[in-house]
């Protein structure tokens, strides 16, 4: 174990075993102390520290593994949509696209949803990567070619409003006991 800063070791908040020390955290503001990272993050670190020159089988498991993350996020449309995306381009792609589609993938699903299908506008910081660019591009084009315009809600506005569709006109329930 190693100390996480000058301070004594029985005050230091934290101890960082040198296997965990990946880069250093940010410091809690007004203390001079490091805070060891979560776990999960110090991991992905270390895994996005590895993209880099490859021999064919640390790309074909890179490959792979960036494939699962994209076809099995547990949100059907985005399964379909990222996961054929990947599929058509991961072979294609730099090292810098590959950091991007990382970038992508550790979005939370609803809101890349929402951000991929033009419901709600993304964060400058999304709307800027490569990757996002072109699979909203992707989903643009594909929503263009099959869906009607006057069947989709106005941009920026959610595509259902909820469980309050089914209401009539003085606000009971059109049909059913509720």
């Amino acid at each position: 174990m190693s100390r996480c800063c000058d301070e004594p070791a029985s005050g230091c908040p934290s101890t960082i075993p040198p296997s965990r020390a990946i880069a250093p955290p940010m410091p809690p503001q007004g203390s001079s102390c490091w805070i060891d990272l979560p776990l999960l993050l110090q991991w992905h670190w270390r895994w996005i520290d590895r993209i880099g020159p490859f021999d064919e089988e640390s790309k074909r498991r890179l490959y792979n593994r960036l494939l699962y993350r994209s076809k099995q996020r547990g949100f059907l449309e985005l399964d379909l949509v990222l996961g054929n995306w990947v599929e058509e381009n991961i072979r294609s792609m730099d090292e810098l696209r590959i950091r991007a589609l990382v970038d992508v993938l550790d979005l939370e699903n609803p809101e890349l949803w929402k951000w991929l299908t033009g419901q709600e506008q993304p964060p400058e910081a999304v709307n800027s990567n490569p990757v996002f660019s072109a699979v909203r591009s992707k989903v643009m084009q594909n929503l263009d070619k099959h869906a009607a315009p006057e069947t989709r809600s106005s941009p920026g506005r959610p595509w259902v409003r909820g469980w309050d569709d089914k209401r009539g006109v003085d606000g009971r329930p059109i049909y059913g006991n509720q």
